[in-house]
């Protein structure tokens, strides 16, 4: 993972309007059409757009409203650095592998 450009660089980096925003007018979307399809109005998809621009949104509601835009919604979290996670403790795995279907061992 060396060499990896910080995630400020890269396409995943906030946009300034909001990726709500950004993703309905790329689509072509209004946001009476976007809220008529959340079954909300379009108010209250306005205050989403906000929302997430304060950054104080809800995954639920970027669930919805991606839905709504007939889009998949993807949630992740990258390290900047391999650098920075090597002293952390490897997780604990929840699964025993006898647990695991033999492909998986």
């Amino acid at each position: 993972m060396k060499g990896r450009e910080p995630i400020e660089s890269t396409a995943m980096a906030r946009t300034t309007q909001g990726w709500l925003r950004a993703v309905r007018t790329s689509l072509g979307l209004s946001q009476s059409h976007v809220a008529a399809r959340a079954s909300m109005t379009r108010q209250a998809y306005a205050d989403l757009e906000a929302a997430e621009e304060r950054g104080a949104i809800s995954l639920n509601s970027l669930r919805r409203a991606a839905a709504a835009m007939d889009a998949d919604f993807n949630y992740s979290i990258v390290p900047r650095a391999a650098e920075a996670n090597a002293s952390a403790p490897a997780p604990k795995a929840d699964v025993d592998d006898n647990d695991l279907p033999v492909e998986l061992r």
